[in-house]
């Protein structure tokens, strides 16, 4: 039985005898304490007088310790949050006046709200979050955002609860000093208004003295102050639009945008980088270098307010968000951390010392680009380069003649490909040189099962899975048909794979952020082999989270970006069951490309699938040839749709994928058969609750 169905019981077993007896005596008690508090007695101004004289007489007498116990009492009533400190502080000015009253009290205060603030920070933070995680949360963001500026904000103008100020500032890294002289600050003008009120209400003799000049501007200062607060409140934020802290997003395009605009109100982002897959803005490709990106933003810094970093691009963004983050002394991943898992040879070095039952053979091809392919290759081998994003020349080759094909590039090919390594390589070579020359090709043993993602983050050194998203591939491919959360890996495989990525992790250092493993898993053999490690946010998945648990990893990023555990983060209502990202591919070279939507389309799209999330890659000839010489296939489109379940998820895509024309990315000889498609799912939500 609960303590709730216990106190039901013990209410309902009361006779109604017995309720109306309590009830008697508790009107009864309340009707005599009202008539003690009307009688003359009470109300007598000579009574109150001769108390008061009492008390004069004793802090007169025994001053240190009066100011002490004053001081204690109010300590114990700000770190409680207990009613009583405005009494405290009349009480401190009609014995110490308006000076030291003012000094004991706002000392004793802060003091208070700084315990309670380390209290949460070290001790109750589990607690606090059960309790008042919903209100605590839009706090936390915005201290998170407009750091001291907010906490002045809210002692100046206490419309927030005082145990809340405190205990939000406790989930942030706000330091203490900070906080404590914030604080005092802040709550000078209040505190010394009742130590002044206190000073005025002791000199009173008669009633007449009530209607004194001094007394009657003491208690209307009280009355007036939270106006005068919140007026001086809205004359700073007109005066200073800039003065919020903003958030730095790197190579901010397609998923990023989308999801950190989400949170535009309580976290303004500003962008910076290029798009690679855009002309012209990739023509800067020709002069990037990341250590002079980077110098350019840290000048920037402080002008621009920014406060953190972050970044989900695998190609730049997560080596120059870790950085720049380390360059300013914000929270983000290791550098050393972010290189360790972008060097792909090295990463299976570090795999292979502390988990290689998990890894799989890898060497550096013998060859530099272009260079004929060595005999003694054992076939079949697969290809990648040792760094590299988006999956760019990485497959399986079957001979000698097809991986020597594979290697032949044409000059403009070699542009590409060397200005897209070398600004990794410059910074590999200064920071972790051990790791050798990303300029290569590395071979490994190919690796066969369903593929998998984990999900995850690290806060202070602790690894944290969010959830596992399974890779369908086209058949007899290495491209991804669709993305599936959540998925039926076994738990037994999952805990094997977190326990994997906790070792790698803690071996390159990586303490700080998101990250995402790739993993095959043979069922047969029941074996896990890791694909590779990615320091950053698979941004393409948050979508799929947020809809089915309430989990938004772009709130999650910036969460860590800031230095806060986003373990308390509240959730949104989920709106699926399941959710994938559908992927439609064209793998004829020849075959005219599929037609892009019209406006009408899309808008028939937003009707039909009010949840749909849409996506297209209009290319050029040219474009599309690359990708067909580097991927093997042609991206057009993609499409992120939920459904009640796995069936109802996939008759919800085949009648999108009719409505756009689009081959249905269920090719698989295991698809989940086809139902009927179910009422519309509401529309996605680009607010998570608060």
């Amino acid at each position: 039985m609960n303590e709730h169905s216990e106190k039901v019981q013990g209410t309902a077993s009361l006779s109604r005898s017995s309720r109306l007896a309590i009830a008697v005596l508790a009107a009864g008690s309340l009707l005599w304490l009202a008539g003690d508090m009307a009688s003359p007695g009470i109300i007598s101004l000579g009574k109150w007088r001769a108390h008061h004289d009492r008390f004069l007489e004793l802090v007169g007498a025994y001053p240190v310790t009066a100011a002490l116990l004053l001081f204690l009492s109010h300590v114990l009533l700000a770190a409680l949050a207990l009613p009583g400190a405005s009494l405290l502080m009349l009480a401190a000015g009609s014995a110490f006046g308006p000076l030291a009253g003012t000094l004991i009290c706002l000392t004793a205060c802060t003091v208070g709200a700084t315990l309670t603030m380390l209290a949460v920070r070290h001790l109750l933070r589990p607690w606090v979050m059960r309790q008042w995680g919903s209100r605590l949360t839009d706090l936390e963001a915005r201290f998170s955002r407009d750091g001291p500026a907010y906490l002045f904000s809210l002692r100046l103008l206490p419309i927030v609860p005082f145990a809340l100020v405190n205990a939000a500032a406790g989930l942030t890294r706000m330091t203490t000093w900070t906080f404590f002289w914030i604080s005092f600050v802040g709550m000078l003008a209040a505190t010394f208004v009742y130590v002044n009120a206190g000073t005025q209400l002791a000199r009173i003799d008669a009633i007449g003295d009530i209607l004194s000049p001094q007394t009657l501007i003491s208690l209307a200062l009280i009355a007036l102050l939270p106006w005068a607060g919140k007026l001086l409140v809205r004359v700073l934020e007109k005066h200073s639009p800039a003065a919020l802290p903003r958030t730095l997003v790197l190579f901010n395009h397609d998923w990023d945008r989308l999801g950190f605009s989400r949170w535009q109100q309580t976290f303004p982002v500003d962008s910076a980088g290029f798009d690679l897959f855009t002309f012209p803005s990739n023509t800067r490709l020709a002069f990037f270098d990341l250590q002079r990106f980077v110098d350019r933003l840290a000048r920037k810094a402080s002008r621009k307010r920014w406060q953190a970093v972050t970044s989900s691009h695998e190609q730049f963004g997560a080596l120059a968000a870790a950085m720049l983050a380390e360059r300013m002394g914000w929270p983000g991943t290791p550098v050393a951390a972010v290189l360790a898992c972008q060097h792909k040879l090295h990463a299976r070095q570090v795999l292979q010392a502390v988990a290689p039952e998990a890894n799989t053979h890898g060497e550096l091809l013998p060859a530099c680009y272009g260079e004929p392919i060595p005999e003694g290759i054992g076939y079949p081998v697969f290809v990648k380069p040792v760094k590299a994003a988006f999956s760019i020349l990485a497959r399986r080759v079957d001979s000698r003649d097809e991986l020597s094909k594979m290697t032949r590039f044409g000059a403009w090919e070699r542009w590409v490909i060397r200005h897209l390594v070398e600004p990794f390589e410059r910074i590999v070579a200064e920071r972790l040189p051990q790791a050798g020359s990303a300029h290569r090709l590395m071979l490994e043993a190919p690796a066969s099962g369903r593929q998998y993602n984990l999900d995850g983050y690290v806060f202070a050194g602790e690894l944290r899975a969010l959830g596992f998203v399974e890779s369908v591939m086209y058949p007899g491919t290495q491209s991804f048909m669709r993305f599936v959360y959540p998925c039926t890996l076994p738990a037994f495989v999952r805990e094997r794979a977190v326990g994997v990525a906790r070792r790698f992790l803690h071996a390159v250092g990586f303490t700080h952020g998101l990250f995402n493993m790739e993993f095959f898993h043979d069922d047969a053999l029941d074996r896990l082999t890791v694909i590779e490690f990615n320091p950053r946010m698979a941004a393409q998945f948050s979508d799929l989270y947020l809809r089915v648990d309430g989990v938004d990893l772009h709130r999650v990023a910036l969460a860590l970006a800031h230095g806060n555990d986003p373990q308390f983060l509240p959730r949104a209502e989920p709106v699926a069951g399941v959710a994938a990202s559908f992927v439609y591919r064209s793998f004829d070279p020849a075959a005219a490309p599929p037609s892009m939507p019209n406006r009408w389309l899309r808008h028939e799209l937003a009707r039909q699938f009010p949840d749909a999330m849409l996506f297209c890659f209009a290319k050029t000839p040219g474009q599309i040839a690359r990708d067909f010489r580097w991927l093997g296939s042609y991206r057009y489109g993609i499409v992120h749709l939920g459904g009640n379940d796995a069936h109802d998820l996939r008759a919800r895509c085949e009648a999108a994928s009719r409505l756009l024309d689009w081959s249905l990315p269920y090719a698989d000889a295991h698809a989940e058969p086809a139902g009927d498609p179910s009422r519309p799912l509401p529309a996605l939500s680009l607010e998570s609750s608060r």
